[in-house]
């Protein structure tokens, strides 16, 4: 059976081995260059509460979560 693709799916060539990291959804180990990676910006402020910061001018921090996702 021919191959597909000649870097396997994966991004970065002629690295080897990859780090694994674990699927968000289903808990696979994917290769770090293979899992697609989300990044989102999680609010610890609920929006009515956030408005009123913001009016009075305090900047509010909001982190952010990378997830993996196979």
């Amino acid at each position: 059976m021919p191959k597909k693709r000649k870097s396997g799916g994966k991004s970065g060539s002629s690295k080897g081995h990859y780090a694994r990291v674990q699927c968000s959804k289903c808990g696979r180990m994917v290769a770090r260059s293979k899992a697609k990676a989300v990044t989102r910006r999680v609010s610890l402020v609920d929006s009515r509460m956030f408005a009123e910061l913001k009016k009075t001018g305090t900047i509010i921090q909001t982190p952010s979560t990378k997830k993996y996702y196979c």
